[in-house]
């Protein structure tokens, strides 16, 4: 396993499925409050290229102040990803598995963990992206969202999380936001 090993228990980790679509990968960190995340992704399917994670690097380590990490799990079944999961918590801190837009196999390889394990120490979430709401938490009683609105992306936040990059930066820009 790649990922750093770190007691996290004063904080939470966020532990998220790496999607080719930046709004997926950051949801949660606009809305929650973390410590560290893990992105996770299976080899030979859904990889981020190095400059994508050059950019989300930068971005969460400018917005949020902690590096990401990415973890590869060799193959996309579901013992593999429940084996590396075990792996992951077996340190004792707290960690919430974002199944926003996950594969399946994500989805119920986090599943059966936190079936398993301590609901204190293990939780899952859900976002509706498009209305920036938790639209389901695993334990039920989980609190609510930790920030009511979410931070809010700029114009300029979007460019850079889709590499973009302004050609004429001296020159002033104009949005035509409707």
């Amino acid at each position: 396993m790649s990922v750093k090993d770190t007691n996290l228990a004063k904080g939470r980790t966020l532990v998220e499925f790496y999607d080719a679509e930046y709004l997926e990968n950051i949801v949660s960190l606009l809305y929650g409050e973390y410590t560290d995340v893990i992105y996770v992704y299976f080899s030979r399917a859904n990889e981020p290229t190095a400059e994508d994670r050059r950019i989300l690097s930068a971005y969460i380590k400018t917005n949020f102040g902690f590096t990401p990490q990415f973890l590869a799990i060799s193959e996309n079944t579901i013992t593999c990803a429940l084996d590396d999961f075990r792996r992951l918590v077996s340190d004792g801190g707290r960690y919430d598995f974002d199944i926003t837009g996950g594969s399946s196999v994500f989805i119920a390889a986090a599943g059966a963990l936190a079936a398993e394990g301590d609901s204190e120490r293990i939780t899952l979430h859900e976002y509706d992206v498009a209305r920036g709401k938790r639209v389901f938490s695993h334990p039920a009683q989980q609190p609510p969202e930790d920030r009511d609105h979410g931070v809010q992306l700029t114009v300029d936040d979007i460019f850079t999380l889709r590499g973009i990059k302004i050609l004429h930066p001296e020159r002033p820009i104009r949005y035509r936001l409707k």
